[in-house]
This record gives structure tokens, sequence and C-alpha cells, in this order.
């Protein structure tokens, strides 16, 4: 029993040690600048803040712009959560229907009517307890995704 204890007490510690290496570098919305590094890696970005004083990125892919607004702050500080964003302007506007149809058959990227009658697509990230590194580049992945995809679903032109 002892000999089977120490087998597999050898085989866990690697795997927790590894684990804990690819997440030294952990993003929580307690500096803002690290999201805004991230984003312009994949793409140009600028960070400011928003009406509020919160931290605010606004960031360009595929030759349309977005934003990253940050939410749960403290004195622009120390935020739980951001939300991608971006709204279109069009001449043949979108229907409410086509924006619950996108809801309903994609799993990333929530699509909406705004006051003006524009379509928008938002993705919400919680950052309560910290992400790795690694898992926010991805999400920032996801979004250039989802926002290609909602561009060719709404026949946005550039």
């Amino acid at each position: 029993m002892k000999f089977l204890a120490a087998l597999l007490l050898a085989f866990l510690l690697p795997v927790t040690g590894a684990s804990a290496q690819s997440c030294s570098n952990i993003i929580d919305g307690g500096d803002p600048a690290k999201i805004f590094q991230l984003a312009r890696g994949h793409g140009s970005a600028e960070i400011g803040t928003d009406n509020r004083g919160d931290p605010k990125v606004d960031g360009r892919m595929h030759g349309v712009k977005y934003q990253i607004y940050f939410y749960g702050c403290k004195n622009g500080e120390q935020c739980t959560s951001v939300q991608f964003r971006a709204g279109f302007t069009q001449e043949r506007k979108q229907t409410i229907q086509r924006m619950n149809e996108w809801n309903v058959t994609k799993r990333f990227g929530k699509a909406a009517i705004d006051k003006d009658g524009d379509a928008t697509i938002e993705m919400n990230v919680n950052l309560r307890g910290g992400v790795c590194n690694a898992n926010f580049d991805e999400t920032v992945g996801w979004w250039s995704t989802v926002l290609r995809e909602f561009l060719q679903w709404i026949n946005f032109r550039v």
C-alpha cells in the first residue's frame, strides 16, 4: 500500500508543478496595462479611460474598431471583469431576429441591437481571482474570431 501511495505521489507532483509554472503571470484586472499589452499583440490598441474614469482599451482588428471596457473597478484599478465590445452602423439595419439567431447558434459573443438600431457584439470575461496570462491571450484570440465571424454574419464591409 505504501508503494502505491508513493507511486501515485511521484506521478502527481510533476503534474501539479507543471500547472503552477504555466500560470506564473496572472491577469486579474489589477493592472489594466497588462490587458492593453495583450490586446496590442493582436492588433493596434490604445489605453485611456471611459466617462466613469475606469480604464478602457480602444483597439482595431480586421479593419474595425472595438473596445475593452473594465468593470467593478476601485478608483480605476482592481477591476473584476472586462467586456470586449464592437458596434456597427449600417445602411441596412440588422433585425432583432438575426441577432437572436446568432445568440442561439454561436457559443461565444452576445449580439444585440443598441439604442441607435446598430448591431453590436460583446464578450464578457470574469477576472475575479485571476486568469493565466496565456489564458487571457487566448481569450483575445477568441474575441478576434468572434469579431471576424460577426462581421461576416452581418455582411459588414470594411
